[in-house]
């Protein structure tokens, strides 16, 4: 054989082996790969037994998806407090005794705030009187006459007397008979003269009115005891003549305004 010969065949050798060699290395290559995707795509738990003095393989915690609870709503709650009650009932006291005087036909003034009445033709009084004139005691029989038809819805006992309408909400505590009279200044002697002016004025008013009807005199208020009272107030008024007076003062049971809770969900 030619010595070129010889050398070509040399080389197409050393090629072959080459390339049986980069065959291998693939293949060990391919193996190797195969392997590793079978180990990770093998099930955690294969339920074969552990075999003695083999060691257990490790498995995967599969852990369950927990939703989060919603939160609470959030609330608001807010009190709200009604008008008092003593304050509406002393309301329609006052106009029930006002409505009943325009039927009579008797003039008269209402001070809600004050909570009193007065009649400026029957009760105001001439400088140092203390006595009802006797022109007047038929104009005071119709006053009673309301008075008797309207306060026993407000009193918790009225003998011989019937509530006229619905009874009131809240009792009356008393009805004050008050006398008034312009006050001099402290220290002189006619300050203490003023003084029971007033008392006496409120006190024959009346005993005007129980001589009128002697069933008003066991009117009863919330507390039991009479409702008619007598007070008398000595100060100083704008109109020296209305100073000397007398106003039929009325004072409800207290209560305590009602309350309510109301709940509002918030957004």
């Amino acid at each position: 054989m030619r010595g070129y010969e010889k050398g070509f065949l040399f080389i197409v050798v050393e090629l072959l082996a080459l390339l049986l060699v980069v065959a291998i290395f693939l293949f060990l290559l391919l193996d190797l790969e195969q392997s590793a995707v079978t180990k990770l795509t093998r099930p955690a738990s294969s339920g074969q037994a552990v075999q003695p003095g083999e060691p257990e393989k490790p498995t995967l915690a599969v852990k369950e998806a927990v939703c989060p609870e919603p939160p609470e709503p959030i609330v608001k709650v807010e009190r709200i407090y009604h008008e008092d009650p003593s304050r509406l009932a002393l309301q329609d006291l006052l106009g029930r005794i006002s409505q009943g005087l325009k039927a009579s036909g008797i003039t008269h003034k209402v001070d809600s705030q004050a909570a009193s009445i007065f009649l400026p033709d029957l009760f105001l009084f001439p400088a140092g009187r203390v006595s009802l004139a006797k022109d007047k005691l038929d104009e005071l029989g119709q006053v009673v006459t309301v008075l008797k038809t309207v306060l026993p819805c407000f009193s918790i006992d009225a003998p011989g007397l019937n509530c006229v309408g619905e009874p009131g909400k809240v009792l009356l505590e008393g009805v004050y008979v008050e006398g008034h009279s312009p006050q001099s200044a402290v220290g002189k002697p006619r300050f203490k003269g003023n003084w029971n002016v007033a008392m006496k004025r409120g006190f024959s008013l009346f005993s005007s009115m129980i001589k009128s009807d002697p069933l008003l005199n066991g009117l009863r208020g919330s507390q039991g005891h009479g409702l008619f009272k007598v007070a008398g107030v000595a100060a100083n008024h704008d109109v020296r003549s209305e100073g000397r007076r007398v106003e039929l003062r009325f004072v409800m049971q207290q209560t305590m305004p009602m309350a309510a809770e109301t709940i509002q969900p918030q957004p």
